[in-house]
């Protein structure tokens, strides 16, 4: 229950007028910021990047875009201020098939919901990285961290998206993959932090 109250914890809602989805809290301890790892897709085109972060409670202010990679979905908030709690694990090493996982992101608004499913080992005809998970990906829940444990350790897998199949009509969850959010951060201040 302790490690699901702190994955909890580090998830927030990314609000950006009438869209809305889900992040992972970072943090850089050298220079002491917050940082939120989210889908671009849920952002604005248009801008501006600056965003309310909130969870189910509260509300913790504004951050602003720092990194965006169109081709994988991935986007790099930098918080204005403080928030209480951050993802203290690393990114997964790997994301083996059949593998057991924990998903964490906001439907709803105020509305916090866990998603568990497996690493898929049916085929998939993803792009970029991607992976199919056995488990249904609402809208608001875009964006939130997928863990795997290893030990009762998290690691971040990957974060969740919602994938609409239209030759079936079927929705699917499918996620941004630990090895693009590698290559993403590996470049930034969070790298000795979380890889």
């Amino acid at each position: 229950k302790k490690t699901i109250d702190e994955l909890v914890s580090s998830s927030v809602i990314v609000r950006r007028t009438e869209r809305r989805g889900s992040g992972v809290v970072l943090f850089d301890k050298e220079q002491e910021t917050y940082f939120i790892l989210t889908c671009l897709h849920i952002l604005n085109p248009e801008g501006p990047y600056v965003l309310q972060i909130e969870d189910e409670e509260n509300i913790y202010g504004k951050a602003i875009l720092s990194k965006i990679d169109p081709g994988q979905d991935l986007a790099l908030l930098t918080m204005i201020g403080v928030l209480p709690h951050y993802f203290q694990g690393k990114v997964a090493e790997e994301l083996p098939l059949g593998a057991y996982g924990m998903g964490v992101g906001y439907p709803a608004p105020e509305k916090i919901m866990l998603v568990e499913g497996r690493v898929a080992v049916t085929p998939f005809p993803a792009e970029n990285g991607t992976r199919l998970i056995e488990a249904n990906i609402n809208p608001g829940e875009s964006g939130g961290g997928f863990f795997l444990f290893r030990r009762g350790v998290p690691h971040l897998g990957g974060l969740m998206e919602g994938y609409y199949n239209t030759q079936n009509f079927r929705q699917a969850g499918v996620l941004v993959n630990n090895q693009a959010i590698k290559n993403f951060l590996k470049d930034t201040s969070l790298a000795d932090d979380y890889l």
